[in-house]
């Protein structure tokens, strides 16, 4: 009866225990009729078995200790990890919000080059067209002299070297030959105003050329004044002046040209001055202009980069994160693990 008894108690604890078992690891133990036979008929064999059986079970019993020792190492060791990982995910965080004050200081700094660039463009735009206007209406000016100027120095090539020599042969030539020919002396800025230097001055190879060719920008107002003096008390008109000398009749067109000509010049002297000083500052503005598009192109660069480090660093600051996240969890699992098997552990 005791044997049957415990046999009953046993089997009843056994699937007590099978259901408990399920409950805590999900695992199921069968137990069948045939136990319940062996147990009964071969008490002694079962218990031999039991004994082989409970040996086997203290070993398993070791062996899951070991692996719950095993485990709760590698948990300490997961603890250590994810608190590292905190600090490197805090330092990066840190190490973002750095760079993202930087980024926004920079695009602080390509606003107001960009706004300067833009002004200095408006600005650039409208002395253009300013100089355009100004370099149009002294062009426009010059131009009613420039004709007669040019046929003066046209009328110089119908020249030759005979009838300068003409001119050259007279020992004393009519005065307005003479006058005219200190014209051209004063013209050319010879010092010297006689005849005689006149005569050394047409003696010259390439005369007649170098008046043709001379920079008539050149003559000051002084000899301006001087010549408009000679002109004044000539007393011949050029048709006159022809009948005289073929080659005085020549000078006297070109020196009246050059004269007119003067005038004028020195009419929109101004004009090309205020052309010539817009011209020189827009040359400035358009130097400023490329070096602010160059220090706007340089914070546009530098500002790209710090972008694409800001978006790597981010990247990463996230995937540390996430593996964080996933360390956390693991950890968690591992940690409710652990301590559902402390009670087998205590037993």
């Amino acid at each position: 009866n005791a044997v049957i008894n415990h046999v009953v108690f046993v089997h009843k604890s056994v699937e007590e225990a099978s259901a408990d078992y399920l409950t805590k690891l999900r695992r199921t133990n069968f137990v069948t009729p045939k136990n319940y036979l062996d147990f009964a008929t071969s008490y002694l064999k079962l218990l031999e078995e039991k004994d082989e059986e409970v040996e086997g079970m203290c070993e398993r019993l070791e062996g899951g200790l070991k692996k719950i020792a095993e485990a709760q190492i590698q948990l300490d060791d997961l603890n250590a990890k994810l608190v590292v990982q905190k600090v490197v995910v805090k330092e990066k965080s840190e190490a973002c919000e750095e760079l993202l004050k930087v980024i926004s200081e920079s695009k602080s700094v390509a606003s107001i080059k960009q706004e300067e660039a833009g002004s200095k463009a408006i600005e650039i735009e409208h002395q253009s067209k300013i100089i355009a206007v100004e370099k149009k209406d002294a062009e426009e000016s010059l131009a009613e002299a420039l004709p007669a100027l040019e046929a003066a120095r046209k009328a110089l090539e119908d020249l030759d070297k005979s009838d300068v020599t003409e001119i050259r042969s007279f020992a004393k030539p009519p005065k307005a030959v003479q006058t005219i020919c200190e014209c051209i002396l004063v013209m050319k800025g010879i010092k010297e105003i006689s005849w005689k230097a006149a005569k050394g001055m047409m003696s010259e190879a390439g005369f007649l050329s170098s008046l043709m060719n001379m920079d008539v920008d050149a003559i000051g107002n002084s000899q301006v004044k001087q010549i408009k003096g000679f002109l004044k008390v000539i007393g011949v008109t050029q048709t006159e002046m022809k009948s005289i000398s073929n080659a005085g009749a020549g000078m006297m067109k070109f020196v009246e040209a050059v004269m007119g000509y003067c005038e004028v010049a020195r009419e929109i002297k101004p004009k090309r001055e205020k052309v010539a000083t817009l011209e020189k500052n827009f040359f400035i503005m358009k130097k400023d202009l490329a070096a602010a598009k160059k220090e706007l192109a340089a914070v546009e660069k530098q500002l790209a980069e710090l972008e694409a480090q800001f978006e790597a660093a981010m990247t990463e600051k996230q995937e540390l994160e996430e593996e964080a996240s996933i360390m956390e969890r693991r950890l968690i699992a591992a940690d409710k693990l652990i301590g559902g098997l402390g009670s087998e552990r205590e037993r």
